[in-house]
């Protein structure tokens, strides 16, 4: 929840910074599409009312990943020349969390991740905006996925493997490919007994934003 607060407080900064920009150009509609909120939501983190910094009791920050973290690797990937790892450890507040490396610097985690059989993916993205660069897209798990795969461009469909931590006694998994290729990130849930008994959880619907074409594809 503080990491949460803190970068919607950090979004509407950058927001208000560009106020005359965005109601001189008559952007707030081109702006609220790219946040994905309504109009009338935009004007109150104009105005200061929303996405603001708490000005009453301070949140306790989050737990931190520390030089003497006990850190497990469960995959290691090449890709385009860079070397990626997906590693599990608990912070300095005791959260579970997971996080993709890239050539032996610590990436951003996510920690405590919730899933259920309503949502069975949590997962974050290390990626360039505006389809370009190489998408690493993480996250935990539920135990109902049986299978996550990439849904490529052109098509092609590639499977990529669910890791047991069992430091951290969840699942974890790890999609990292060219992002200029990459038009989806499947699920399969499993609902029952049979083969039938399945159903497919998009990443791309959850967070289209990521998988948004280049100015010069539009």
């Amino acid at each position: 929840m503080a990491r949460g607060d803190a970068a919607r407080a950090a979004l509407g900064d950058a927001i208000r910074r560009e106020e005359a920009r965005i109601r001189g150009g008559r952007s707030v509609s081109v702006v609220a599409r790219a946040a994905g909120v309504s109009r009338e939501f935009l004007h109150r983190v104009l105005a200061g009312g929303e996405w603001a910094w708490p000005q009453g009791r301070q949140v306790r920050p989050p737990g931190a990943r520390l030089p003497d973290t006990a850190v497990s690797t469960l995959a290691a990937y090449t890709v385009d020349g860079q070397q990626f790892s997906l590693v599990s450890y608990r912070d300095s507040a005791g959260g579970k969390c997971v996080a993709i490396d890239c050539d032996g610097q610590p990436g951003a985690s996510l920690c405590d991740v919730e899933v259920s059989d309503r949502h069975p993916l949590g997962a974050g993205v290390t990626m360039q905006t505006m389809g370009r660069g190489t998408a690493a897209v993480y996250g935990r798990a539920h135990d109902s996925i049986t299978r996550i795969y990439a849904v490529m461009k052109n098509g092609e469909r590639v499977d990529w493997p669910i890791w047991d931590d069992p430091g951290n006694a969840q699942r974890n998994f790890a999609v990292i490919t060219d992002c200029q290729s990459l038009a989806d990130i499947i699920g399969v849930a499993r609902t029952g007994h049979g083969p039938l008994k399945s159903r497919r959880v998009s990443l791309k619907d959850h967070f289209a934003i990521w998988f948004r074409r280049s100015p010069d594809e539009q």
